[in-house]
C-alpha cells in the first residue's frame, strides 16, 4: 500500500527499491530489538511475581521455624527442670541404701524397712527414657523432733522425695516415744542411648 502510494507520487523505481529496503530494515530492527525487549520485560515481571511469592513463603517458614525453636527451647527447659527432680539410677540406689544410717544418725530406731519392687513408669518416649519408681515402707521409733529431723534429712536434696503416707502414734507415754510409719517414693531417670543402625558391610 505504501509502495503504491510512492509509485503514485511519481517516485522512480530506484527510489522505490530503496524505500522498500528501508522498510524491511525497520521491520528487521523492530524484530531484533523491540520484540526481545518486550518479551524480556514480560519475563522479568513474571520473575518478580514469583520472587515475591517465594520471599513471602520464606518469611512464613522462618517465622514457623522460629516459633518451633522457641517451643523446643521451652520444652527442653521444662525437661531439665523436671530431670533435676529425679534421681540418677546409681544415686537412687545410694539413697535407698542410706535410709537406715540416716535414721540412726537422727536418733531414730528403725523398727521395719521394706523396699518394694521398682515400677516402670509409662512415658510417651519409652525408646529414649526409662523412669522407675522406687517405694519404701519405713517404720521408725523416736522422739518427735528426731523424727522431724529424719524427714528433713531425707528430703533436703534437689531430687524430690515424696511422702505418700505418714502415720504417727504414741508408743510410750512416759518417754514420749512415737512410732512413725511412712511410705516414701522416689523416681529415677535413665536416658537411653539411641544407636543408629550403620551398615558396616561396605
Amino acid at each position: 500500500m505504501i509502495l503504491d502510494y510512492i509509485g503514485y507520487t511519481g517516485w522512480s523505481r530506484r527510489n522505490m527499491g530503496f524505500a522498500a529496503c528501508v522498510l524491511v530494515a525497520m521491520a528487521a530492527l523492530y524484530n531484533w530489538f523491540v520484540t526481545p525487549h518486550s518479551q524480556y520485560l514480560l519475563a522479568a515481571e513474571k520473575y518478580e511475581n514469583v520472587a515475591e511469592k517465594i520471599e513471602k513463603t520464606n518469611e512464613i517458614i522462618n517465622i514457623e521455624l522460629q516459633l518451633s525453636q522457641e517451643r523446643l527451647d521451652e520444652i527442653s527447659e521444662q525437661f531439665l527442670q523436671k530431670r533435676q527432680e529425679l534421681f540418677e539410677i546409681d544415686a537412687a540406689k545410694s539413697f535407698l541404701e542410706d535410709i537406715q544410717s540416716k535414721a540412726e544418725k537422727n536418733q531414730c530406731f528403725v523398727d521395719s524397712l521394706r523396699f518394694l519392687p521398682a515400677k516402670q513408669i509409662a512415658v510417651e518416649d519409652n525408646n529414649s527414657l526409662d523412669i522407675r519408681q522406687y517405694q519404701v515402707d519405713l517404720s521408725v521409733i523416736g522422739q518427735y523432733q528426731d523424727i522431724v529431723r529424719l524427714l528433713d534429712s531425707l528430703q533436703n536434696r534437689k531430687q524430690k522425695v515424696w511422702i505418700d503416707t505418714i502415720n504417727l502414734h504414741l508408743k510410750d507415754q512416759t518417754t514420749g516415744l512415737l512410732v512413725c510409719d511412712l511410705s516414701l517414693s522416689i523416681y529415677a531417670l535413665k536416658v537411653k542411648e539411641v544407636q543408629s543402625h550403620v551398615d558396616d558391610s561396605q
